[in-house]
C-alpha cells in the first residue's frame, strides 16, 4: 500500500476514535446553555423547547432537566432513587439514565432549543452521587417536531449514549413514561430498571434509541453499537507505524 493511502487511513482511524467517543446524536456545540452552580439532586426551572413537543398524547412547550438522567413534563423532579417505572414525577417524563447521579468537574448539564423544532438535552461526563469523579457517563435526550432537520416524525425521541463505566454506574432506568404505572423501556418493555453497570453497559453504551410515535404508544428501534475506541485507537496507531517503518527502510 502507498504512503499517502496510508496516511488516508491513519487520518480516517483516528477521526473515527473521536466520534466513538462522542457517540451522541448531537454534538456539543457553542450554542448550547451550559448550566452552572449545579447542587446534588438538582432540576432546572422549566426550559423553553421553543416548538410545541407531542407526548403520550399531550402538547408540551416546556421541559425540566434533571442531574438524576431524565427529563420531566408538567412539573419538575429531584427524585433520585430509580426503579422499573421511568417517571421520577408519577407524571410524563423521559429518562435516559435515571439514577443517583451527581455534576462533578468538569462535567457539564447543557442543552439547546436553538434549532428548529428539535431540543437537545446533554448529560456530559456526568458522576455517580459520593463516588467523587465523573466520567462515569454521557448521554443525551432530544425531542423533535415537524419541520425538524432530520426529517424525523413530529413527536420523536431519540436517547443517544456514549461510554459508560461500569465501576461507576451500577444500575440504571431508561424508558419513556407516561404516568406512574405507564412506562415503554429501551426494549420495548414496561420494566425500564436495569440492575447491575454491566447490564447498563451492555444494553445502551454507544446506541441511539428512537421512540416514534404510533397512535397511543411509542415503538422503540436502536442504532447498533458504536465500535470501541480503542479498535480504532488501535488501528489508527498501527498505521502510523507501519507508515514510519516503511520510511525507515526507504532511507
Amino acid at each position: 500500500m502507498n504512503k499517502p493511502k496510508l496516511l488516508a487511513l491513519a487520518f480516517v482511524a483516528l477521526n473515527l476514535t473521536s466520534a466513538a467517543q462522542a457517540a451522541l446524536l448531537i454534538p456539543n456545540h457553542n450554542s448550547d446553555v451550559v448550566l452552572t452552580a449545579l447542587g446534588d439532586d438538582f432540576s432546572t426551572s422549566a426550559l423553553n423547547l421553543n416548538f410545541n413537543f407531542s407526548f403520550f398524547g399531550s402538547q408540551f412547550s416546556q421541559t425540566y432537566m434533571g442531574s438524576n438522567g431524565y427529563l420531566t413534563f408538567g412539573n419538575n423532579s429531584t427524585t433520585y432513587s430509580n426503579g422499573s417505572s421511568a417517571s421520577p414525577n408519577n407524571g410524563k417524563a423521559i429518562s435516559a439514565l435515571f439514577d443517583d447521579l451527581h455534576v462533578y468537574h468538569p462535567g457539564t448539564l447543557r442543552y439547546n432549543n436553538t434549532r428548529t423544532a428539535e431540543f437537545s438535552a446533554t448529560w456530559d461526563n456526568i458522576g455517580q452521587h459520593n463516588r467523587g469523579t465523573d466520567n462515569a457517563a454521557s448521554f443525551q435526550v432530544a425531542v423533535f417536531g415537524k419541520g425538524n432537520r432530520f426529517g424525523y416524525a413530529d413527536g420523536t425521541i431519540a436517547v443517544s449514549y456514549g461510554n459508560i463505566d461500569t465501576k461507576l454506574v451500577q444500575d440504571a432506568t431508561a424508558g419513556i413514561a407516561k404516568d406512574s404505572t405507564t412506562t415503554i423501556a429501551w426494549n420495548q418493555g414496561n420494566n425500564a430498571y436495569l440492575d447491575s453497570g454491566a447490564k447498563v453497559q451492555a444494553a445502551l453504551a454507544g446506541k441511539t434509541f428512537y421512540y416514534v410515535p404510533t397512535g397511543n404508544s411509542y415503538t422503540v428501534s436502536n442504532v447498533a453499537p458504536v465500535p470501541e475506541p480503542e479498535t480504532y485507537a488501535l488501528m489508527g496507531m498501527g498505521l502510523i507505524g507501519l507508515l514510519a517503518a516503511r520510511r525507515r527502510r526507504g532511507q
